[in-house]
């Protein structure tokens, strides 16, 4: 039975590592401009993704206070650090278990990162353990802060994103751009 979830463990990361490479290695011979140009990629890991979009997720930000959709930041520290919509609570893309998060039954649970493919896998994680009313963000916070869309650095307002990296950074306007480490 344990060499089972270990045969298990490593054909998921040999298939993460395949998807990671493939979306690397279309990211640089396509050359797409924009972050939503990468959700046929992330669909195509990632079957049956609920996307929702930046001006649809403004909308749903924009309702009454307990009807607001919990955001769940699917970035690195360092990313989360520089900026993040408001009230989103950070989750370590590697999270395994996501009974961790204890999400309400029934909430509505926005996942998202820098272009979408960290949050798709914490999406299809969440999906799998029986929650339902879950949504990933459309591009990401690249695609949020390009419609200039309000961004934060805890309750402060901040105008620039983590660019993940120079390959993932030039999905982003510079002046959008925070430098990179």
């Amino acid at each position: 039975m344990s060499r089972l979830r270990g045969r298990e463990r490593r054909r998921r990361a040999l298939s993460l590592c395949a998807a990671v490479a493939f979306v690397f290695g279309a990211l640089y011979l396509a050359r797409p401009r924009s972050a939503t140009e990468l959700r046929p990629l992330i669909d195509l890991r990632y079957p049956g993704i609920r996307w929702v979009d930046a001006p649809t997720l403004a909308r749903w930000l924009a309702r009454e206070p307990e009807s607001l959709p919990l955001l769940l930041d699917v970035r690195e520290p360092e990313e989360f650090a520089v900026s993040q919509l408001r009230d989103a609570r950070r989750v370590a893309p590697n999270l395994a278990d996501v009974s961790t998060l204890h999400i309400e039954p029934g909430a509505t649970v926005v996942v998202y990162c820098a272009v979408g493919l960290r949050s798709a896998a914490l999406f299809a994680r969440l999906r799998a353990s029986g929650a339902r009313n879950v949504y990933s963000l459309l591009g990401g916070i690249f695609e949020w802060a390009k419609q200039g869309r309000p961004l934060y650095r805890g309750a402060t307002r901040a105008y620039v994103v983590h660019p993940y990296d120079r390959l993932w950074g030039t999905l982003i306007r510079p002046e959008l751009r925070a430098e990179a480490e």
